[in-house]
């Protein structure tokens, strides 16, 4: 009788009940079984190389049991090696099994990659902060744009964030803790002494709806049994009153995309379809630029007043505990793909390119 296929979720050294959500992997392992492969999580100390197996945990009816089984057909990798020893086994993984994904880099690298491309009328005007030159860099900026927004470049879930706009005696600075004013000093200071992250200065692009609240839109892609992009889901996240973002993470709501726009009648089922299409376009173009390795995002967008789309950023691995059997449809269908085609991104071992840190 023919094994059926494997599916492996690699975890290097993380513990993998507390990095991934419990949701997503019981939907995971149940979608699997109705697709008819095998699902397991496996971290770094259940890899036995010489033996070709792992030590996993599969979703049995009394819960999770872990046991010895062949080396997967294909490997989900969500999370990155930790450490040296989580390379090593992540560098020999790789160069057996096909891996579904590798990661994007941070905000500057992404609008970077879709600058000089079709996508580039929605890419927010935006400036990587030079620390060197950091006043310069916001001096300019400001008088370039008026109001902008000063964020890390590496993803907080909206942490972090600060609107900037020049005001009589000096700098208006919002942030969640609230408003002050402030010298453009006081500011390179304050960024200075927080950490040695990278951040990067964007036009404030104003999303609001009716009722004065931040919304912006996350369309969930995700490549299908085929290989091929589509749409997960494609949602709206309404910001709680007050808020500065509108990422719920930090409160709000979320909700259809399509009945948030219905007041727009037809304007608002044709800018729908718009949203879907710049976010497939973007899922398409990074892909490009990874040696079609990615397996899927979060494209966040934002819409003005004229009904213009603009991209936020973009996100591997994005969130998705409202809609986690939606999303295991799509990942199990293309782990399986994977597997059956055997590609390897690139040809080579993983490295930089491949999201990983260099061996």
């Amino acid at each position: 009788m023919t094994r059926q296929p494997l599916i492996g979720l690699f975890t290097a050294s993380w513990l993998p009940f507390e990095r991934v959500e419990p949701l997503r992997l019981r939907a995971l392992a149940a979608e699997a079984a109705l697709q008819g492969a095998g699902f397991c999580i496996f971290p770094t100390d259940g890899v036995d190389l010489q033996g070709a197996r792992v030590h996993g945990w599969t979703l049995a009816p009394d819960g999770w049991r872990r046991q010895a089984l062949p080396l997967p057909d294909v490997v989900m990798n969500p999370l990155p090696p930790a450490d040296d020893i989580d390379l090593r086994v992540y560098q020999e993984l790789f160069r057996r099994i096909p891996f579904t994904t590798v990661r994007l880099p941070d905000k500057v690298g992404v609008a970077e990659m879709l600058n000089g491309t079709p996508l580039a009328p929605h890419v927010i005007p935006f400036r990587p902060l030079d620390r060197a030159r950091a006043a310069e860099c916001l001096d300019e900026f400001l008088a370039e744009h008026g109001r902008i927004v000063l964020k890390p470049a590496r993803g907080r879930r909206g942490s972090g964030i600060r609107f900037l706009a020049r005001v009589e005696g000096g700098i208006l600075v919002r942030e969640q803790a609230g408003e002050r004013t402030v010298t453009l000093d006081d500011l390179v200071q304050t960024i200075g002494a927080q950490d040695d992250e990278p951040w990067v200065l964007q036009k404030l692009i104003v999303s609001r709806a009716r009722d004065g609240r931040s919304f912006d839109i996350r369309v969930h892609v995700h490549k299908d049994g085929a290989g091929a992009w589509d749409v997960v889901r494609a949602y709206v996240r309404l910001g709680e009153a007050g808020l500065l973002v509108a990422n719920t993470s930090r409160g709000g709501y979320q909700g259809d995309v399509g009945h948030f726009f219905a007041g727009l009648k037809d304007a608002g089922e044709a800018l729908v379809q718009r949203l879907k299409a710049v976010a497939l376009a973007t899922a398409a173009e990074l892909d490009r630029r990874h040696q079609f390795a990615i397996d899927e995002l979060g494209v966040d967008l934002l819409v003005d007043g004229e009904l213009g789309i603009w991209i936020v950023e973009v996100n591997t691995h994005p969130q998705s505990r409202y809609h986690e059997f939606e999303r295991a449809r799509f990942a199990v269908a293309y782990a399986l793909h994977r597997a059956r085609t055997r590609y390897l991104p690139g040809g080579g071992e993983p490295g930089r390119s491949e999201g990983l840190p260099a061996g």
